[in-house]
């Protein structure tokens, strides 16, 4: 990806204002120019002809669409749908409603009236399985990631969406930084080690861990990638507890708060940045890019802004450190662009159709561009990006140690969790003693409690 082009892109994502209407479009139908056709055309004739029975069947047929798109990533998509319309005949009532989308579908699988196809905003085997149709008998499932298919597929092998796209969330850091304080990055596999990378750090006079909480969810996107799982649920995890977490009997008190003391101590050592409470996360992401510091965490996309900003940084990203001996490294693997069909739908035919489309028709660039992830799918070529170039680089510094998880906060806490987190990180950040810890982990604990009983009212 071209920088300048990528920070044009990401002002208009982040200045376009948020459309929470319904939004539709529908095409022009079938091209019928009646152009000779092009060798282009010749080439995929033998393709056309093996699907011409589900495109008659599915031509004129009207397909709704639900996404959780915003801004850009919604335009782009449309751009999409209008391409498919066109070569196919199909159409597409296209619906996005904004930050009202969780709400929406929820009632609607209240009442067993889904879309034909939605996007499952990283909810695909947890929250929507019930309600849709799998999709291990499909052309494109055997180009299915390694790192995708561990956070999409349930525990008897099924998957229910096209991952187009799925987004990373690692530490990731300044080389240059790094370099100066005698830290290599890719010796970094333990906690101790991270620890160690620190204090060369914060011994050199630079910054080691930067978080722009004046945003408080880049705390909670902290603790959410690196500390939880790290401590709580990762291979070498300090405190083992996925199966408490998640069957709700996870001891706060006694094992939730070494956690949130972790993330304490790291403020009392200077191992993050004094101005946590002040800075956004446009200067997080430059804080990285000029050398600032020498880490921050959360999604990669992060690296490409800071990229953006500073063109000539030398950066790079590495997996969750683990805490025990003969533990794994892990990235953590969020669904991204993913695409589930509803099993009662009456648009099958379409419904696939439009599946096969964004997986073979050169659209899943363009979606990673306007978000910031990788495919889903492989042999994607993004041409120049260099997010995905440093991830890759790093899963071969690292083959045979890599673990891949879903985000923490979908697979282990109850739904509703995030504001949680980011209130109980700033209190921390405020007050980094034995009562804002004390403080955080009641938070965290009365909430987590609250919700997995409503959450589990009807079992």
């Amino acid at each position: 990806m071209n920088y300048k082009n990528f920070k044009r892109v990401l002002a208009s994502f982040m200045f376009v204002p948020l459309s929470l209407s319904l939004i539709s479009c529908s095409g022009s139908g079938t091209d019928s120019s009646g152009s000779e056709s092009t060798a282009e055309e010749a080439e995929s004739a033998s393709e056309e002809k093996s699907t011409s029975k589900e495109k008659d069947s599915a031509e004129g047929t009207t397909l709704e669409v639900a996404v959780d798109f915003g801004d850009i990533r919604l335009e782009e998509f449309k751009s999409v749908i209008a391409d498919f319309e066109k070569e196919t005949g199909i159409k597409v009532q296209l619906t996005a409603p904004g930050a009202d989308f969780e709400t929406v579908l929820k009632t609607r699988m209240a009442s067993n009236d889904l879309p034909d196809v939605w996007t499952t905003h990283g909810w695909s085997v947890m929250r929507y399985s019930d309600y849709l149709m799998p999709l291990n008998d499909q052309d494109w499932y055997g180009s299915i990631t390694e790192d995708a298919k561990k956070v999409i597929t349930d525990e008897e092998g099924n998957i229910y969406v096209l991952p187009a796209t799925v987004g990373i969330s690692a530490v990731m850091y300044n080389a240059d930084v790094l370099e100066a304080a005698g830290v290599v990055p890719e010796e970094i596999r333990t906690t101790a080690d991270f620890e160690e990378a620190c204090e060369r750090i914060k011994a050199s006079g630079v910054t080691p861990i930067f978080i722009g909480g004046k945003e408080p969810s880049n705390g909670a996107g902290f603790i959410n990638t690196y500390l939880l799982p790290m401590m709580l649920t990762n291979d070498g995890a300090a405190y083992p507890s996925a199966e408490t977490l998640q069957d709700g009997t996870f001891d706060w008190q006694k094992t939730g708060t070494p956690v949130m003391q972790k993330f304490a101590d790291y403020i009392n050592k200077g191992y993050m940045n004094e101005n946590y409470s002040t800075a956004d996360t446009a200067e997080m992401q430059k804080a990285l890019g000029e050398g600032k510091c020498g880490f921050i965490v959360r999604s990669i996309l992060n690296l490409a802004v800071a990229k953006s900003y500073v063109p000539d940084a030398n950066l790079g990203v590495l997996p969750v450190p683990y805490y025990e001996d003969g533990g794994k490294n892990m990235y953590q693997v969020g669904e991204g662009s993913c695409f589930g069909v509803w099993k009662d739908t009456k648009n099958k035919e379409a419904a696939l159709q439009l599946l096969d489309y964004i997986a073979t028709k050169n659209v899943i660039p363009g979606l990673c561009e306007t978000e910031g992830s990788v495919p889903g799918l492989s042999g994607i070529d993004l041409g120049d990006s260099y997010a995905t170039d440093a991830y890759y680089a790093s899963i071969e510094q690292y083959e045979g140690n890599l673990m891949y998880d879903n985000v923490f906060d979908r697979q282990y806490f109850p739904s509703g969790m995030w504001s949680v987190m980011s209130e109980a990180t700033t209190g921390i950040a405020l007050d980094p003693s034995e009562n804002g810890v004390k403080g955080a982990v009641s938070l965290l604990e009365e909430n987590y409690i609250d919700k997995y009983e409503e959450a589990h009212a009807g079992d």
